[in-house]
């Protein structure tokens, strides 16, 4: 096998999409949408993705990934002063679990290593390669309802990694107590978002959907109205709810209509026997 990078160029576009797609088709052939619901999601999605990273890694690099000549995945690596950040790392289905990501993550840990940078990263906390994270000894700095995220230091490698107190008061938080139930005696009650600026917005909770649901892991997610006049890029934004209480919440906006904009969370229940 011959692993290789190049650099994206406009001929990768429509491969970008299709590999995006590929990483969440589970997460959404959960949702019961139709081929052109997800269609026009996964490309608002997308697109809002791309801005965001331009916005947060101007400088990054973007390169295709590739395997005996075929283009099967991407990575996006930022470089400053003595920090390395891995910005997004993904590999079409067929090509994971076959040693690629390891390959990748170690020959970027050894450029942090030779450069003597951290190596950093953020990772969904239901990604199945926080656990490969761990083995090449990134510890974990933080978390939130949504992603977690790591850091590897020059001559760290091999150390157990350590939850930090600031991982153990998040866990604290209402979100890890909550479940549909909580959510479903709420519907079409307003909550309060915190918004850039100080601004604060009226959101109505108008749907709780079931998702996927296997022993391991149980997912619902929630659809937000937003006032129309306002609309939010998809990031975190603090939340407070007279009878739920104050929370962070990852959302992401879908849609648009004459009565406002819409938002989209998805949670992940994952079981302690998993």
């Amino acid at each position: 096998m011959v692993l290789s990078l190049r650099p994206v160029d406009d001929g990768d576009e429509d491969f970008l999409f299709w590999l995006y797609a590929s990483t969440r088709q589970e997460e959404i052939a959960a949702w019961g949408w139709d081929t052109a619901q997800r269609d026009a999601f996964l490309r608002m999605q997308f697109q809002a993705q791309r801005n965001s990273y331009r916005a947060a890694y101007p400088t990054a690099d973007h390169s295709v990934v590739v395997v005996d000549g075929t283009s099967v995945g991407r990575l996006i690596v930022s470089s400053k002063d003595k920090s390395i950040v891995l910005v997004d790392i993904s590999l079409l289905s067929e090509y994971r679990n076959r040693g690629i990501g390891t390959e990748l993550m170690q020959r970027l840990l050894r450029e942090a290593e030779t450069s003597r940078c951290s190596l950093s990263l953020q990772a969904a906390r239901n990604n199945r390669a926080i656990q490969l994270y761990e083995r090449l000894g990134f510890k974990l700095i933080g978390a939130d309802e949504v992603y977690c995220r790591m850091e590897w230091h020059p001559q760290s490698g091999g150390e157990t990694p350590t939850v930090s107190p600031q991982s153990e008061i998040l866990r604290e938080e209402p979100f890890d107590r909550l479940d549909r139930r909580s959510f479903d005696l709420q519907l079409h009650t307003d909550f309060k978002l915190s918004a850039p600026g100080g601004q604060t917005l009226t959101m109505q909770l108008i749907e709780v959907i079931e998702g996927l649901s296997t022993p391991a892991v149980k997912q619902f997610s929630l659809l937000f109205r937003g006032p129309k006049d306002h609309l939010l890029q998809q990031g975190t934004f603090p939340v407070e709810h007279g009878e739920i209480g104050k929370l962070s919440l990852f959302i992401v906006p879908i849609g648009q209509d004459s009565n406002g904009i819409t938002y989209q969370l998805v949670f992940s229940r994952f079981s302690n026997n998993s």
